[in-house]
């Protein structure tokens, strides 16, 4: 039997900065680095200044169920997230973590973040690798570093 993936932590090394491109993207204005720390490793991501996103996917109908923004954790989960459908992580493990880390960041309940969990499992569109990316994310990997550390 396996040990389910338990998040511990997410330590903010550096903060976002974002500044808005239209009025549905954003772009990195300098280096945002966090880490995601569980009980079986710990994933290092560090996304360029350039790298682009629209915070949260999804209507804005249900912001207020599921914020586009929150506190620092509540961001670097939703961005982790963005960076592991680039294909860099399985959409299982990222979905897992992504349920667990809006409820450990305070702003979304339990409750709030399985049905999140549901609904990006079932309605979310992850990337493998080798698909290309639509615009306005075409040049994201090539600004996103996702290191897996035991």
């Amino acid at each position: 039997m396996t040990q389910k993936i338990k998040l511990l932590d997410i330590v903010i090394h550096t903060p976002r900065v974002l500044v808005p491109i239209s009025d549905k993207y954003w772009m990195l204005d300098k280096i945002w680095k966090f880490d995601i720390i569980t009980n079986e490793f710990k994933i290092l991501v560090r996304n360029q200044p350039g790298w682009i996103t629209d915070k949260r996917s999804g209507s804005d109908w249900i912001n207020w169920l599921v914020p586009k923004d929150g506190n620092d954790k509540y961001n670097a989960i939703i961005g982790f997230h963005d960076t592991s459908w680039s294909g860099w992580l399985t959409r299982a493990l990222s979905n897992e973590l992504l349920a667990q880390g809006m409820a450990f960041s305070g702003e979304v309940s339990q409750k709030v973040s399985r049905i999140a969990k549901v609904a990006v499992d079932h309605f979310g569109h992850y990337y493998n690798f080798e698909d290309e990316l639509p615009k306005p994310y075409t040049n994201n990997r090539k600004l996103e570093l996702i290191r897996l550390v035991a």
